[in-house]
């Protein structure tokens, strides 16, 4: 009985892990367009990739600044964007950056919080976000913010399917354990 205990612990642990969310593992890409340009490569909308772990996995740095613009951290659930850099973008430029999750696709905008240090500003707003084909972008046009400014965004992921191997342990405890109190009742008389 104790194996057939731990055996359903072990499936039901294995069905938990497959939960959507951005978590520590999964591989995040950035792009950006005109003149802003993610990590240290050339300016492009083909995004690039990293693995989510601790610290930020990106930096956003603007043609012809000594400084970045942004970092950009993925942890459980979240992206964090902290400005760097004070700016200004024109309105009506198009420049758009985009981050998504190859493992866990964004699905949603669960929440949205600014924090602004004393004395900093920002017109950056929820509405600047917008979630489609598994990514979330941010449009520049017309923002400004401070140097220091934290932007979180909640994200809402699509959940995992799980693996054939999954469902065949799945499968298989199951039948395991109606063996088991299938022998039971027999070893009772029950049957």
């Amino acid at each position: 009985m104790r194996f057939l205990f731990i055996l359903m612990l072990c499936v039901g642990a294995g069905l938990a892990g497959q939960a959507g969310a951005v978590t520590f593992g999964d591989t995040v890409t950035c792009s950006a367009t005109l003149n802003f340009y993610c990590k240290n490569t050339p300016i492009s909308a083909t995004p690039i990739s990293a693995v989510v772990g601790a610290g930020s996995e990106f930096e956003i740095d603007y043609v012809g600044s000594a400084n970045g613009r942004y970092t950009v951290d993925f942890s459980d659930d979240q992206l964090t964007l902290t400005t760097l850099a004070s700016f200004t973008n024109g309105a009506g430029l198009n420049r758009v950056l985009t981050f998504g999750d190859l493992t866990h696709p964004i699905t949603g905008i669960t929440s949205f919080s600014v924090i602004l240090p004393q004395g900093t500003s920002t017109n950056i707003t929820q509405s600047a976000f917008s979630v489609a084909n598994g990514a979330i972008t941010l449009n520049l046009d017309g923002l400004s913010t401070s140097k220091g400014v934290k932007i979180n965004i909640g994200l809402a992921s699509a959940a995992a399917v799980p693996e054939p191997a999954t469902w065949a342990m799945m499968i298989g405890g199951f039948g395991l354990a109606g063996g088991a109190i299938r022998r039971r009742r027999a070893q009772l008389g029950l049957a």
